[in-house]
């Protein structure tokens, strides 16, 4: 199968080394060995995880690290992964969460 990556997902994919490289180089190792790892599966299993907040998106968690993979699946089955996003992070079509409830 094909693996692209748009240019965002490219620029979150050296985001999170860099980050973690000045507080661990031997943790950015690992979490860029996991992350590989898990587009390596992706790469051979388009349409592992689940489908994504926005409309022909599909999620995979990286084992493990919490950091999930934003990708789509073309009809011949190449992969475009979009981002690479912290669990923490809002993704593509996911809402602002309503902190202050319906009471506002």
């Amino acid at each position: 199968m094909t693996l692209r990556f748009v240019p965002r997902a490219r620029t979150h994919l050296r985001s999170i080394a860099q980050y973690i490289r000045q507080h661990n180089p031997a943790a950015a190792r690992s979490v860029r060995k996991r992350i590989q790892d898990t587009l390596a599966v992706l790469e051979q299993f388009p349409n592992v995880g689940h489908q994504g907040f926005e409309p022909g998106t599909r999620e995979v968690v990286v084992p493990q690290l919490p950091y999930v993979i934003v990708h789509t699946v073309d009809a011949a089955g190449a992969v475009t992964v979009i981002g690479v996003y912290h669990a923490a992070q809002l993704r593509p079509g996911q809402a602002e969460p309503d902190v202050l409830g319906d009471n506002g």
